[in-house]
């Protein structure tokens, strides 16, 4: 009696790249050369980016971060439901199982993307940014993250739900799944009536995307 619901999200999956060079050259040349005009366009910057263990950022670090965070939320008109607080303790429990990308003007934090990883994958992000650099947000909530899976071995990097975006940057459709429970009878079968087109309507959209791969390889994933 359980609804079977399926959606799509963009993962990256690491095929034993060396470097993010290696990576590159996996794509096809006009996206292989969007992602490098976007490097550059940051690197031209004179931001000084890193990626940071949670265990290694002092508690001004941690209020700057949820700072930004926070900033970034309200100026989108959304809840900024985490706090200082819950930030801290992520650090102090889950130590660099936390992974926060920054960019620095001189001293200060003026950019950040927080990231959680297991043992195999990297998972992201909350963002958030007091400066406007083009190219900014991808190199901070993708590409960092990609080089650190890279050089950790992570096997994959879940950048967050959403986003057809992804897709140019070397992130493929992945179908994620949840099962839900209606008690009242005809209102679980209407519904379940409507996952079923729905589902067909999503299986036409990840055919679509993957005709649009990034990979000069059409199949990347095999």
């Amino acid at each position: 009696e359980w609804l079977a619901r399926s959606d799509v999200q963009f993962h990256w999956h690491n095929r034993g790249y060396a470097d993010f060079g290696a990576f590159l050259a996996a794509l096809s040349h006009k996206k292989r050369k969007n992602i490098r005009q976007e490097r550059n366009q940051v690197a031209a910057s004179g931001l000084a980016l890193a990626m940071r263990g949670g265990a290694s950022l002092s508690a001004a670090e941690w209020r700057r971060i949820h700072a930004l965070y926070e900033a970034t939320f309200d100026a989108k008109g959304n809840h900024a439901a985490l706090t200082l607080g819950f930030f801290r303790r992520l650090g102090e429990v889950l130590g660099d199982a936390v992974q926060v990308a920054t960019a620095h003007d001189g001293n200060e934090i003026v950019a950040i993307a927080l990231f959680l990883r297991s043992a195999s994958t990297l998972y992201g992000r909350y963002w958030g940014a007091s400066v406007e650099v083009p190219g900014l947000h991808f190199e901070l909530c993708y590409y960092q993250g990609i080089e650190y899976a890279i050089a950790q071995g992570l096997a994959r990097f879940e950048p967050g739900a959403q986003g057809e975006h992804k897709l140019a940057r070397g992130f493929l459709p992945a179908r994620t799944h949840s099962r839900h429970y209606l008690a009242h009878p005809d209102f679980r079968r209407a519904v379940r009536a409507a996952l079923a087109r729905e589902a067909q309507g999503i299986e036409a959209y990840v055919q679509d995307l993957l005709a649009h791969s990034p990979y000069a390889e059409r199949n990347p994933s095999a």
